[in-house]
């Protein structure tokens, strides 16, 4: 017994030399969550500088709603010498959208119905049916996304993107608005769909189709003779890219 005991002893003795001290464990349990303060502090500053570098983070503001975003530039709204707001939605389906509440308001879509007011165009390859300057208003709703930013043809290359958006031009009288509405990077809307071939950043319209101070537009170089003015650009639900410019003339 007196054997059994001295064993129990000993074991005793010798799982507390092996525990380690309490004061030192918390030692170390605050020098590991100080090194993960440490790392995540780290990555933040990493992602940050790198998001700068890169120019993916989103600098535009986010907003709820599109009638908020309407609302925001309430002032930019286009004037009409005779009154009648004149309109058209690209890429309209079976029935145009009025997000300005126009007087009269067109649809261009691939199929046509005539008593909804569509109007059949393909407009990859088909200029706008317009004449110049004729329209005060042209919306794009789920729709730039899906043109074709370069086609290639026999004996040549052709930029279907570029070219819209000299119609889009074209058809608007001086001050006319263009509003598009698209997913855009870095959202994953803009990949996930593969009917998607043409990602909008926040820097496509802005620096490649506006002219800011004395800058030119940089499409240029890809024919497109145009010239649009930012008013504003937003992020509808984090994913839509809300676009909102006046045509120069």
């Amino acid at each position: 017994m007196a054997g059994k005991s001295f064993h129990l002893l000993t074991k005793k003795n010798t799982l507390e030399k092996e525990m380690p001290d309490v004061s030192s464990l918390k030692l170390r349990i605050g020098n590991v969550s100080n090194s993960f303060a440490k790392l995540a502090k780290l990555i933040k500053a990493v992602k940050s500088t790198y998001y700068s570098d890169k120019n993916i983070g989103k600098r535009y503001k986010s907003i709820d709603s599109l009638e908020g975003f309407l609302s925001l530039n309430s002032d930019s709204m286009p004037a009409s010498g005779d009154g009648l707001l004149k309109a058209v939605d690209l890429g309209c389906g079976a029935e145009p959208q009025n997000i300005f509440s126009a007087a009269d308001i067109s649809g261009v879509d691939i199929r046509a119905d005539v008593g909804k007011n569509v109007i059949k165009a393909n407009l990859i390859n088909d200029s706008m049916p317009f004449p110049d300057s004729s329209l005060n208003i042209c919306t794009a709703i789920n729709f730039i996304e899906h043109v074709p930013r370069l086609v290639v043809l026999e004996g040549g290359i052709r930029f279907p993107f570029v070219d819209l958006m000299n119609e889009i031009h074209r058809v608007l009288c001086d001050g006319g608005l263009f509003m598009s509405y698209t997913p855009a990077y870095p959202s994953k809307e803009a990949f996930q769909d593969p009917t998607h071939v043409n990602i909008i950043t926040e820097d496509t319209f802005p620096k490649y189709f506006c002219a800011q101070d004395s800058d030119r537009p940089w499409a240029e170089i890809y024919g497109f003779t145009g010239k649009f003015r930012l008013i504003d650009q937003a992020w509808l639900h984090n994913s839509f890219l809300l676009t909102l410019v006046k045509a120069v003339k």
